[in-house]
C-alpha cells in the first residue's frame, strides 16, 4: 500500500473528514499504518459526538432516580481524548507537526496540548528560578 485509501466505511462522518485531512500527511502507507489512523479516527468521530451531546444534555445530568449525576457522555469524551493521545503519539502526529512539515489541524484536542504544553512551560520556568526541578518535565528528578 503506497498511496492513502479511502477512510473505512465503518466511520462516522466527522471520522471521515478526519481521515481525508490526515492521510495525504504520510507518506509510506502499510496495512499498520492504515489500522492506527482508523483508531485514531474513530476516537476523533466518538470525541465529535461526546462533545455534541456534552453541549446538548449538559456535563451534569438528572439519574433516573433523581440524582444529579455526570452525564456518561464526559467519560466517552476524556476516554475518546485519551485515545486521541496514544493513537496520535503512535502515527507521530505531534512529531510531524513540531518538525515543520505538512501542517495538521489538530482541532480542540491540538489547542488543549499546546496549552497545556504552554502551562508545563511556564511552570518549569517559574520552578528553575527558585531553583527547583520541573515535575511535569520528562527526566525531570522529582521533588
Amino acid at each position: 500500500m503506497t498511496s492513502p485509501p479511502k477512510p473505512p466505511k465503518h466511520l462516522n462522518k466527522s471520522a471521515r473528514t478526519k481521515w481525508r485531512e490526515l492521510a495525504p500527511t504520510f507518506q509510506d502507507w502499510t496495512q499498520a499504518t492504515a489500522d492506527a489512523l482508523t483508531c485514531y479516527c474513530a476516537a476523533w468521530g466518538r470525541l465529535v459526538d461526546a462533545e455534541a451531546k456534552l453541549k446538548e444534555l449538559g456535563t451534569v445530568i438528572k439519574s433516573a432516580a433523581g440524582f444529579a449525576v455526570v452525564s456518561p457522555y464526559a467519560a466517552v469524551q476524556k476516554d475518546a481524548q485519551r485515545q486521541l493521545r496514544q493513537w496520535g503519539d503512535v502515527l507521530g502526529l505531534h512529531k510531524k507537526a513540531a518538525a515543520g512539515r505538512k501542517e495538521v489541524d489538530a482541532g480542540p484536542v491540538g489547542e488543549l496540548l499546546a496549552e497545556t504544553h504552554a502551562e508545563n512551560e511556564a511552570v518549569g520556568k517559574l520552578l528553575a528560578e527558585y531553583g527547583g526541578s520541573n515535575p511535569l518535565k520528562p527526566g525531570s528528578p522529582h521533588p
